[in-house]
């Protein structure tokens, strides 16, 4: 796999790839360069014909280059649901500036709008708690349906997470759920996550054979917890505006705190779950989404979906009573001291009996040798 047995779809010879790319997908002068980072530069371009919107990652020809190529043509033709991944739509190989050795690789992607790190830098990124659970949702789905290939990321950031806004209304988005299970889920069709760059990636092909970096033994196994766990440390930087559910803007405002203070609970629930890199299936079905299920109760209508945080907890089965052994019995005093740490509360007035018990025989014990004295000095004056 050094090039992830691939061949250009351009036959075009690699010195005249740039001149072919720059025929098909022409740059706009005025903003071409959408980010420059270590490994590459992306640069914004329209098709022709067509006029289609593209972005164009360019780095050098190397194992990375070939690695990430090799995944995200997997990605997108094996993942039933690969809408929250960026498609690859071309590439070729290409000479690099006059004076340079070596060739480039042009990789050419759909044009899925700005990172969750440069709205945040820009403050542009507002979320309410409808929108944060409908992003973090999609990419808890895709990671799903990756891992089925053991896919890892490996790079999981809000900088290589993009969101590509619709102005105008779109149908919502049907994600569906396995066969048995509950219902599918809908998500507003005008927010769509995607996520990219797989420079660091690894995944596994269905021959059996890992795509991984050879350089680094850490991200060669397929460790199905990190991506998760990832983005849970992003998430603290993250926060929504508001946790009350648009839809419950003008509810009265005894409904509108019960969804606050559910959506809290929820979130800081499945936020503990990513931490511990718990499967993204499982937290999928987490009470946090329950919303987003079809057929679940509309709260704009009036029916509340969630149960207050208080009933909840009240409904859990308490774990039962275990029994409290007895007190092995302790030979010596450093072991008595901790014994009597571990006492319960009703065998402690006897430790205080004990010691008030202790305090009496030796008033007693210092009471005969004070009459002993006593009678020996009598005896003295009488001789």
């Amino acid at each position: 796999l050094a090039h992830g047995g691939l061949t250009p779809r351009s036959a075009a010879p690699a010195k005249d790839g740039m001149a072919e790319l720059e025929r098909k997908y022409p740059q706009k002068a005025d903003e071409e360069v959408i980010e420059e980072g270590r490994v590459g530069t992306v640069y914004r371009a329209r098709s022709r014909p067509g006029g289609v919107e593209v972005a164009i990652k360019r780095q050098a020809a190397d194992g990375t280059a070939y690695r990430e190529l090799r995944i995200l043509q997997h990605l997108n033709a094996r993942i039933a649901d690969q809408r929250n991944f960026v498609f690859v739509l071309d590439w070729n190989k290409c000479a690099l500036e006059e004076g340079a050795a070596g060739l480039c690789m042009n990789l050419v992607l759909e044009a899925a709008g700005t990172s969750l790190a440069q709205l945040r830098r820009d403050q542009q990124l507002q979320l309410d708690v409808t929108e944060y659970r409908e992003l973090l949702f999609q990419l808890l789905y895709a990671l799903h349906q990756a891992q089925e290939e053991e896919f890892v990321h490996n790079d999981l950031h809000l900088g290589n997470v993009l969101l590509k806004r619709r102005a105008r209304p779109a149908p919502r988005m049907r994600y569906r759920a396995a066969a048995g299970a509950a219902q599918d889920w809908l998500v507003d069709g005008r927010r769509l996550a995607k996520i990219v760059d797989f420079g660091h990636a690894r995944i596994t092909l269905p021959c059996g054979t890992a795509v991984a970096n050879s350089r680094d033994p850490a991200r060669q196994a397929f460790l199905p917890g990190v991506d998760v766990a990832k983005l849970a440390l992003e998430l603290r930087t993250l926060q929504p505006s508001s946790y009350v559910d648009a839809a419950l803007a003008a509810a009265p405002a005894d409904v509108r705190s019960a969804n606050e203070q559910a959506n809290r609970a929820h979130k800081r629930a499945l936020v503990r779950r990513m931490t511990l890199g718990e499967a993204p299936g499982a937290l999928l079905h987490m009470p946090f989404f329950a919303c987003l299920h079809e057929g679940a109760p509309c709260a704009g209508a009036g029916a509340y979906p969630y149960a207050p945080v208080e009933e909840a907890r009240a409904q859990a089965p308490s774990p039962p009573a275990q029994p409290r052994q007895p007190l092995a019995e302790v030979p010596n005093g450093s072991s008595a001291v901790l014994a009597a740490e571990e006492e319960p509360a009703g065998k402690r007035p006897r430790r205080n009996a004990r010691r008030r018990t202790g305090g009496q025989e030796e008033d007693q014990g210092r009471g005969r040798r004070g009459a002993a004295k006593k009678d020996e000095n009598e005896a003295g004056d009488r001789r």
